[in-house]
């Protein structure tokens, strides 16, 4: 089956914006809203890229249509982003999660995509941390050379909680000094870092300061906005994170890949098109010096 065909970057040197609708989560995976519906509104805001969430693509059927809308819409995929629980209690279990993120890779290879996001999983009393990271560190030692050999990074995230788990459940590595744990365990390996701009907010840290610490491991990034202290996502640019900030320090690492819209935001579309149009602004600020010549391989 061929790739998905790649609509390119916007300028080279400059990041590439993707859209992750995760306020549409609930209503793509349960067919309230059609996948042709929702690629064509990214045409319609401008969108290149997008990203698509495991239960996007829960299926065979699903990934025919998802691959089909792809190309009737031109739009290339930034990233296949998972939920998996790797530091599961049972060994079954965390079998059965290995073998999703495998499933994973060979449908963001399918669709042209360059990452997968994983997660380390729920955060369970029972589990302490030196079995979480030893289950984390067994299921790279599977998962890595699967995704090297489909030319896809996997890459872990600051994250708190997905929207499809259950509504009480917190990532084992929701914690910052745990994540920087996480961080320094995958360093040795091809694993990478999706950095999330808004998941600081949940549990009041420093968004700039976190990734300073892992900007040289980010291969991806999730660009959302909140209130400290909240989990509702805001309008970018709205919120109290320092996107403009966070831009520039990207910037400085020299950072050119995808920038995907976390777009959670409970103002619908008018809260997408006003927070674009200040990302927008802030990318061409910040990379108005992006060079011209050739992307490197």
């Amino acid at each position: 089956m061929s790739r998905v065909h790649d609509p390119g970057v916007n300028r080279p040197g400059v990041p590439s914006l993707s859209w992750f609708p995760v306020r549409l989560i609930q209503e793509v995976s349960e067919g309230r809203r059609s996948e042709s519906g929702w690629l064509q509104s990214a045409e319609r805001f401008g969108f290149r890229f997008v990203e698509l969430h495991q239960a996007f693509v829960s299926s065979p059927a699903q990934v025919r249509r998802i691959e089909s809308a792809l190309q009737a819409a031109g739009l290339g995929v930034a990233m296949i982003t998972g939920a998996s629980d790797l530091v599961h209690p049972s060994a079954q279990q965390r079998g059965r999660e290995i073998a999703r993120v495998r499933r994973n890779i060979e449908i963001a290879a399918r669709l042209g995509a360059p990452a997968v996001r994983v997660t380390a999983g729920i955060r369970r009393t029972e589990i302490s941390a030196r079995d979480g990271f030893d289950r984390i560190r067994q299921a790279l030692d599977q998962l890595v050379p699967s995704a090297e050999r489909e030319a896809v990074t996997l890459c872990f995230e600051n994250h708190y909680r997905d929207r499809t788990w259950p509504v009480d459940s917190v990532d084992f590595a929701a914690d910052e000094q745990r994540f920087l744990q996480l961080a320094e365990l995958i360093q040795a390996t091809k694993a990478r870092i999706n950095y999330d701009s808004a998941q600081p907010m949940v549990i009041d840290a420093d968004e700039l300061a976190l990734l300073e610490r892992v900007a040289l491991q980010v291969f991806h990034v999730h660009l959302g906005d909140r209130p400290r202290g909240s989990r509702q996502h805001s309008v970018l640019g709205e919120g109290d994170v320092r996107i403009g900030d966070v831009l520039a320090m990207l910037r400085r690492r020299g950072y050119d890949r995808f920038i995907s819209i976390e777009d959670g935001n409970a103002e619908g579309d008018v809260g997408l098109e006003r927070g674009l149009r200040f990302v927008r602004q802030q990318i061409a600020t910040h990379w108005a010096d992006a060079r011209t010549g050739p992307r490197p391989s």
